[in-house]
C-alpha cells in the first residue's frame, strides 16, 4: 500500500506528463492550422509557401515521433501494429534486464568497495551516543521493542520448554559430586574449621549466659528430662551445684577445643568430613538417598508451582520493571548504551575493528544476495499489471519523452523549411 506522500507524488507525476502532453498535442494541432492556412494563401503570397513547408514538415515530424513515444507504452490509437506496445510485450525480458544492470552497475564489488572504504561509521555512531539526549532516544525506543518482542513469543510453547530444561538438568545432574566437590572446596580454603571455631564460640557464649544456665538447670530437674531414673533422687537433694559443674565442664571441654588445633576431636571431625567427601561421590547409599531427594523435589508442588510459568513471571517482570518510572532495567539499559559510545569514541582501535567488520559484512550482504535482488527485481517488474505497465513506467519517465515530440515538431519543421529554400534557390 503507497503512503500518502508516494501517492502525492505519483499524482504530481500524471498531472505534470499530461500537462506536456497536451503542449506536444497543442503544437502539432498549431503546426496543422497554420498549414492549412499557408496552403489557402500561398497562390497570392508566395513566401507563404515558406510557412507551409516548415508546418507540413513539422506535422510530420510530430506524427513521427507521437508513434515512436506512443508506441513504447502502447498500441496508438488502439491499433495492434507490431513492433508497438514494446514495455508490455517485452516486459519479463526487461525486469531480468534490468535486475542484472542494477545488479551489475550499482551493486558490482568494485562499486561497493568505492563507496564503503571510506565509511568511518564507528565514530560518528558513538559521537552520537554520547549526547544524553540521543542515547535516551536509542533507549525509549529499546524499551518500546522489549515488550513487542516478547508478548510476540509463544509462552506456552516456552514455558513447556523452561520446564522440561530444568527438570531434565535437575534430574540428570549429579548432586553428589556437586556436592562433594563444594564441601572439599570448603575444606581446602580450611572454612569448616572456622565453621567449628564459630560453633564452639557460639555455644560457649550461650553456656555463659545466666538466663541459659538457669534454663538448663530447670530442665535437669524435670521428669524424663535428665537421668529419670534418678528423678527422686534429684529432687532430695540441692541440684544446683551439681549442673554448674555438669555446665561449667561442657564449657571448660570447649574451650579445649578451641584452645588446641590438634585436639582429637578436631581429628575426629576432620577424619568425618573427609569421609563425608568421599561417601558424597562413592558411597551407593548416599547415592541412592540423593536421588531419592532428587525425585522429591521434582515431585513437589512447590517446584511445579515456579516452572509452570517460569516464562511467563518473568517475562511480566521485565514489562513491570520497564514500564516503571524506576526502572532498574531501563536505567542499566542506558548505562550500557552511554558507556558503549564513550568507549568506542575514545578507543580508535576498537572504531578500526568495528569499521572493518561492518564493511566486510556489508560487503558479503551485497554478494550474497545480489542474485536475490535481481530475481526480485525482476518479479516486481514482470508481476506488474501488462495492462497498466506501460502508465507506470511512462509516469515514471515523467514529461521528458514528450520533448521529443516537441523537438520533432520543431526540427521537422526547420528540416522542411531548409529543403524548401534549397529547392527554391535551384529552381
Amino acid at each position: 500500500m503507497e503512503s500518502p506522500s508516494s501517492e502525492e507524488a505519483r499524482i504530481a507525476k500524471q498531472t505534470e506528463l499530461r500537462r506536456m502532453k497536451q503542449v506536444a498535442t497543442g503544437l502539432l494541432l498549431l503546426m496543422t492550422l497554420i498549414f492549412i492556412i499557408a496552403r489557402l494563401v500561398e497562390p497570392q503570397y508566395h513566401w507563404a509557401g515558406a510557412i507551409r513547408a516548415f508546418a507540413e514538415a513539422a506535422m510530420v515530424g510530430a506524427l513521427a515521433d507521437w508513434f515512436a513515444v506512443t508506441a513504447l507504452f502502447r498500441h496508438p490509437l488502439g491499433l495492434p501494429i507490431p513492433h508497438t506496445n514494446l514495455i508490455a510485450t517485452n516486459q519479463q525480458r526487461i525486469g531480468s534486464n534490468l535486475g542484472q544492470f542494477v545488479t551489475g552497475n550499482f551493486l558490482a564489488d568494485r562499486v561497493i568497495r568505492e563507496k564503503i572504504d571510506n565509511l568511518q561509521v564507528s565514530i560518528g555512531v558513538a559521537n552520537w551516543l554520547r549526547d544524553p539526549e540521543n542515547s535516551l532516544l536509542v533507549v525509549q525506543e529499546v524499551v518500546r521493542l522489549i515488550p513487542e518482542a516478547l508478548n510476540g513469543l509463544d509462552d506456552e510453547q516456552i514455558n513447556a520448554q523452561l520446564k522440561n530444561k530444568v527438570t531434565r538438568l535437575v534430574r540428570e545432574v549429579d548432586m553428589g559430586d556437586i556436592a562433594s566437590d563444594a564441601l572439599q572446596y570448603f575444606v581446602q580454603q580450611g572454612h569448616h574449621e572456622i565453621m567449628l571455631d564459630k560453633g564452639i564460640a557460639m555455644l560457649r557464649e550461650y553456656l555463659q549466659k545466666p538466663d541459659n544456665r538457669e534454663w538448663i538447670k530447670q530442665k535437669m530437674t524435670e521428669p524424663n528430662r535428665f537421668l529419670s531414673i534418678t528423678d527422686r533422687f534429684l529432687k532430695s537433694i540441692e541440684v544446683t551445684p551439681i549442673a554448674d559443674r555438669i555446665i561449667d565442664a561442657t564449657d571448660n571441654f570447649l574451650g579445649e577445643i578451641a584452645a588446641d588445633p590438634q585436639h582429637r576431636l578436631r581429628g575426629e571431625y576432620n577424619q568425618m568430613t573427609a569421609e563425608l567427601i568421599h561417601n558424597l561421590r562413592h558411597s551407593d547409599d548416599y547415592k541412592a538417598k540423593i536421588e531419592e531427594l532428587q525425585n522429591s523435589v521434582l515431585q513437589s508442588e512447590t517446584l511445579t508451582h515456579y516452572t509452570d510459568n517460569i516464562w511467563t513471571r518473568t517475562k511480566n517482570e521485565v514489562i513491570k520493571n520497564l514500564q516503571s518510572e524506576h526502572s532498574k532495567i531501563r536505567h542499566q539499559i542506558h548505562n550500557a548504551i552511554t558507556s558503549l559510545g564513550e568507549k568506542v569514541a575514545t578507543n580508535p582501535d576498537l572504531q578500526q575493528q568495528i569499521d572493518v567488520w561492518l564493511k566486510r559484512e556489508l560487503l558479503e550482504i551485497v554478494q550474497n544476495n545480489r542474485t536475490w535482488i535481481a530475481e526480485h527485481i525482476s518479479n516486481v517488474v514482470g508481476g506488474w499489471d501488462k495492462d497498466q505497465v506501460g502508465g507506470i513506467i511512462e509516469t515514471e519517465v515523467g514529461k521528458d519523452l514528450q520533448f521529443i515530440r516537441i523537438n520533432g515538431t520543431l526540427v521537422g519543421g526547420t528540416v522542411g523549411l531548409l529543403i524548401y529554400i534549397i529547392f527554391e534557390l535551384i529552381g
